[in-house]
Formats: C-alpha cells, sequence, structure tokens
C-alpha cells in the first residue's frame, strides 16, 4: 500500500481480497493534496481489515428501485405472505429508491426510522418498533438476494440488529366476556359467528382464518393448517379441531377446495372486517378488545388447562419458546392467591410478626 503522484495528482494503492477469495490490487486518484491521500489510504485499509470494504467499480450500479422491481417478480410474487410484503416493499421503494444498493448503510436504515415513525397507520396511529422490524427484515433481505444474484458484493446491513420491541399487554377473555362476543356474533349470521369461534378455538390469526380452504384432512380427520412464518421461512402448522370448531365448519356448509370465508364483491371480508367488529364489541358491551386477543386467549386457555408450554408453542406457531413464555405471566388475583397459599401451607401456626420464643412483646435493647 503507498500514497504516489502522478501528473501533478496523489493517487493510492492497495490491495485487498474479493469476496471469491483472490487477491487484487487497486489504485484510486485522490487529487492535489498528499495530506488527503494519506487519509484516504488509511481509511482503505481500515474498511479493508473491518470488512467493510467495497469494491465498487467490479459491480454494476444499480438503484434500490430498479433491484426491487427484479426481486418482487422473481422471488416475492412466489411468498405466500406476498400480498403483505408487497405494501411493504412499496414503501422500502418509496424511500430507498434512488439509492444504489451498495451505497445503503446501518445510517440510512436510521433515517428510514424516522421517515416511518412519521407517518400514521389506517387506525390514525404511528407505526410500531415491531413494524419497524418487519421492514427491514424485507430490506435485509432484499440485499441477500442482491447479494446472491451477484448485483453486490456483501449486503451491507449485515449484523444489524432489530430494535428492541415493546411486547403488548396480553388480554385474554373471560368465560363471560366469549360468550357476549359469540352472541352478539349471531347477529351477523353464520359466517361471522363461526370465524369468531374458530378464532377461539384454534388460536389463528385473522389473516390465516380468511385463507382457511377445506380440504381432506379437514373434512375427514378434523384438522386445520395454516402457513406461518417460523424463523424467517414460511412452515406450515396444523391445528386438530375440537368440538366447537368442528361444529363451526360444518355450519358454513363448504366443500372441498373452497375457502371457508370468501372475499366478498368490491371490498373483501378482511378490509369490511373492522367495522363488523367494532359493531360485535359494541353489541357485547366490551370495550378495547382486539380480533388479536382471541388468539391470545386461546393460549392463555391451553396453558390454564394445564396443556405443556411447548405444546402450545407447536399449535401456536411460535420459532421460539421465549415468545410462548409471554403467555405465562399470572394474573394479579392469581399472583395474590399463589402467595397467600404459603401462609395456609408451611407457615401455619408460626404467628406472622417477629418476637423471639418466650419474649412475645418484650422490649428490644
Amino acid at each position: 500500500m503507498s500514497v504516489f503522484l502522478k501528473r501533478s495528482e496523489w493517487w493510492i494503492t492497495y490491495y485487498y481480497r474479493d469476496p471469491s477469495g483472490i487477491a487484487r490490487r487497486k489504485r484510486e486518484k485522490i487529487g492535489p493534496n498528499k495530506r488527503m491521500a494519506e487519509l484516504a489510504l488509511a481509511k482503505r485499509q481500515t474498511e479493508i481489515v473491518e470488512g467493510k470494504f467495497l469494491d465498487r467499480r467490479r459491480y454494476h450500479d444499480i438503484s434500490f428501485a430498479e433491484f426491487s422491481k427484479r426481486f418482487e417478480d422473481q422471488y416475492l410474487r412466489f411468498n405466500p405472505f406476498y400480498r403483505n410484503h408487497r405494501y411493504t416493499l412499496n414503501i422500502l421503494r418509496e424511500f430507498f429508491g434512488s439509492r444504489c444498493l451498495t451505497t445503503i448503510s446501518a445510517f440510512d436504515v436510521a433515517r428510514f426510522k424516522t421517515f416511518l415513525l412519521s407517518r400514521t397507520t389506517n387506525r390514525g396511529k404511528p407505526p410500531t418498533l415491531a413494524t419497524f422490524n418487519r421492514y427491514i427484515a424485507l430490506l435485509k433481505t432484499t440485499l441477500n438476494k442482491a447479494v446472491e444474484w451477484k448485483c453486490i458484493p456483501l449486503n451491507p446491513l449485515k449484523g444489524l440488529s432489530k430494535e428492541r420491541e415493546v411486547i403488548a399487554d396480553i388480554h385474554p377473555l373471560t368465560i363471560e366476556e366469549k360468550q357476549k362476543l359469540l352472541n352478539a356474533a349471531k347477529e351477523y349470521g353464520k359466517e361471522i359467528f363461526s370465524l369468531l369461534t374458530l378464532a377461539l378455538n384454534t388460536g389463528f390469526r385473522r389473516g390465516n382464518l380468511l385463507r382457511l380452504m377445506t380440504d381432506g384432512r379437514m373434512l375427514t380427520e378434523g384438522v386445520a393448517r395454516a402457513a406461518v412464518r417460523k424463523g424467517g421461512r414460511p412452515k406450515e402448522i396444523y391445528i386438530p379441531l375440537n368440538a366447537a370448531a368442528k361444529e363451526a365448519v360444518n355450519l358454513l356448509g363448504k366443500k372441498e377446495g373452497e375457502l371457508l370465508f370468501p372475499p366478498r364483491k368490491r371490498k373483501s371480508a378482511e378490509w369490511k372486517f373492522y367495522k363488523i367488529w367494532r359493531d360485535i364489541l359494541k353489541r357485547a358491551g366490551l370495550r378495547g378488545v382486539r380480533f388479536h386477543d382471541l388468539r391470545h386467549t386461546f393460549a392463555m386457555d391451553l396453558l390454564d388447562a394445564g396443556v405443556n408450554v411447548r405444546v402450545v408453542q407447536e399449535l401456536l406457531g411460535h420459532s421460539s419458546l421465549r415468545t410462548t413464555e409471554r403467555y405465562l405471566h399470572i394474573r394479579a388475583p392469581d399472583k395474590r392467591e399463589a402467595v397467600e397459599k404459603l401462609q395456609n401451607s408451611w407457615m401455619q401456626g408460626m404467628g406472622t410478626s417477629w418476637a423471639p420464643e418466650g419474649k412475645v412483646g418484650a422490649a428490644t435493647s
């Protein structure tokens, strides 16, 4: 590595290894200032040592907008969650569109975080950190494909950690609340009633329920199948249907190969469901209940019934046991009851205040 003068311009020369491990020499023209050339060489040395050096000359400059279209057409559209990812990719394209893939950095991710959290969702609230993490996960997947397809030498976001997500409070429904909810759903007909019944008895997310299709196993063995993401990869889970869930399926009278909840005309059932859900809650006299709370209720009901937490993990499709263990937190009344049991067991007869035996009420010196 060296600095040299050529035709009144200072140059630097250095060696590095490309992604295939081949040693290569590179020269760069810096300018008429020798000190700037020395600083540039020191920077290149640091980048090479830290593994952050990119020889952009060996790769064609391609913008994120251009590559993301190729990524969508040749990879993303075959993903079972393409419908959701397409919207996410459009937002990423809006922000990173004109940027060259090799110039995207962790600093740009920080700028994107500010951009995303300044927006509002359809509910008028800012996106959560969990939502931000989903965007960055798709961005990293896009850049990983760019590396695989030889568009860039390496992913500039490799090793970037996720934001620490704030876990939402879990509010499972009581037996009385579930009865009120289902009774209110009956007023909307058997389709909505069956949807809520299946949600409470399978733990499926709303998107999984709306894509639920009758097949041979469901009709003959009473097993429902849904696609989930475990460890970042699509995977299918199978949920045995109990008597209430089977009755909800039979109530719809669907044949094999039909969607249980087909899209409505003009607007899909998923889009129109928010209005129906709010009206059902109003009729049932329930406040602050989210549809996802039905999934939480399913998990808590299993744990309360003594089902092993690993079985619950499989039924919910969680990739990590730590995610399932969120449900192991005990309600406040249960905590008090558990502590009171100490008083009713081994502490009985010992008294409740400190005093040496035979000196009850004696003054201490």
